[in-house]
């Protein structure tokens, strides 16, 4: 167990209530899924149960994306965005190339720089959305090392998307 001052300055910290929203979403969602794999067994369709599962493990394998990162008050940050997001029907997609390098961003001033960029991307591509035409679903892409950018856009609307290049924050 760890030092108990730890865990009660972390369990009174000023973010903690909003890290329990996230977890009671995570609970909720968890649950759900585990009820309609139940459901599919119950009525032997246990194909269909695995097919679920599945899908389901490629969507949690797809969410773990977001750790590449390698920032952690990013990742933070988009994790809570991404709940906001959730409220609004969008899902919020991360996407990290393998070029991506994470370690110029590591200091909070520029990790904070980095933060606020990728929010005002997320808040004016919902300015750009049409829900009548677009799935749902934000994609925010970080990509480059040598010339790091972002890349926004809705699925199926690719061409709508907004690209930004950070060279000047290293």
């Amino acid at each position: 167990m760890g030092d108990k001052s730890q865990v009660l300055a972390l369990g009174f910290a000023p973010g903690a209530p909003e890290w329990l929203k996230v977890w009671r979403h995570m609970r909720h969602e968890f649950i759900n899924n585990i009820q309609v794999i139940c459901g599919y067994i119950q009525i032997g369709q246990a194909e269909k149960g695995s097919e679920y599962a599945n899908t389901v493990a490629a969507k949690i394998q797809a969410a773990g994306q977001i750790m590449a990162l390698g920032v952690e008050q990013v990742i933070a940050t988009l994790v809570l965005q991404s709940l906001e997001l959730a409220k609004a029907g969008v899902d919020l997609q991360i996407m990290v190339a393998s070029d991506w390098d994470g370690l110029p961003w590591a200091g909070e001033a520029k990790a904070r720089y980095l933060a606020e960029v990728v929010l005002n991307l997320i808040e004016a591509q919902m300015g750009e959305r049409d829900p009548a035409v677009v799935e749902p679903v934000l994609y925010i892409n970080f990509e480059g090392d040598a010339w790091p950018r972002l890349t926004a856009y809705w699925a199926g609307d690719r061409a709508h998307g907004m690209t930004l290049l950070l060279s000047g924050q290293q």
